[in-house]
Order: C-alpha cells, then sequence, then structure tokens
C-alpha cells in the first residue's frame, strides 16, 4: 500500500508570523459580529469559561469566538511588547462615527 507524505506543524510549536494591522483589525470586526449574534449575556459567560475552566467549546461558534479572542489578545500583546501601539485621543462624537462604519 502506498503511503502519503503530509507536512504537518508539530504539536508543541510555537511558530512566529507577521500580521498587519488591517488583518487584525478584520479579526477584531469578525469577533465583533459574532458577539452581536451571541448577545452580551452569553458571550460574558463564554468569556468566564474561557478564562476559568479546560472545558472544551460546545459548538463551532464557541470554538470560533474563542480562536479570535486568543489570537487578538496574542497579536495585541506582541504589539505592545515590540512599541507598535499608539495613544490616541478622540471625541464621543469620532467614537460614535467608528462604532458606525463598522456596521
Amino acid at each position: 500500500m502506498d503511503k502519503i507524505k503530509i507536512q504537518q506543524i508539530k504539536p508543541d510549536a510555537l511558530v512566529n508570523i507577521q500580521i498587519s494591522a488591517s488583518f487584525l483589525t478584520r479579526c477584531q470586526y469578525l469577533l465583533l459580529k459574532l458577539a452581536e449574534d451571541t448577545g452580551p449575556e452569553e458571550l460574558k459567560k463564554l468569556f468566564e469559561k474561557f478564562a476559568n475552566t479546560q472545558e472544551p467549546a460546545a459548538d463551532q461558534n464557541e470554538e470560533t469566538i474563542f480562536i479570535l479572542t486568543a489570537l487578538i489578545g496574542e497579536v495585541e500583546k506582541a504589539a505592545l511588547a515590540q512599541g507598535f501601539v499608539e495613544t490616541k485621543e478622540y471625541s464621543k462624537e469620532e467614537v460614535a462615527e467608528m462604532a458606525k462604519k463598522l456596521n
């Protein structure tokens, strides 16, 4: 019987990648859309579950929220450590306008 070779990342590997700010923004937008569909109370329960247990996700939606949350958190932590974070001031009106653009 012929065997097929498949390249796989080692299970214990930590892969370093570069991610652009626009890719991160797209991930954040996707997470916001999933959060809207999930609802605030259910989302709060999910974040508590992720933080306090090793319990597997109940469904694909939970898994997607978990993966995006972890990815975004790691990228933001790396960006901060590498000096790529800046603080800007916005008026309440500007923040409201930015939020409208997300919808």
